[in-house]
């Protein structure tokens, strides 16, 4: 009997497209081609577990820049002097 899937397909779609990555972005953060994406968002492929790993840090990288960087961007700015008053 085979393990079951640590990540589905749909569970995999889901999360990147909440983070707002594509499918082209993601492929190329876990080196793998989009079609393979693709696949395994469809369930055409299984995830390997391999993989899972560097899915996840992508996916947690997007969501943190994401959602943290504008307010470090502003800090950066407010620390670079760009944001004075004139």
């Amino acid at each position: 009997m085979k393990n079951p899937p640590v990540m589905r397909g749909e569970e995999l779609r889901e999360m990147r497209q909440r983070v707002g990555l594509t499918q082209k972005q993601l492929a190329g953060q876990v080196f793998v081609h989009i079609t393979t994406i693709s696949r395994w968002e469809t369930g055409k492929r299984r995830i390997h577990d391999a993989y899972v790993t560097l899915i996840l840090g992508a996916l947690l990288d997007a969501a943190s820049t994401r959602t943290f960087g504008g307010e470090l961007a502003s800090r950066k700015a407010v620390l670079l002097g760009e944001n004075r008053a004139c």
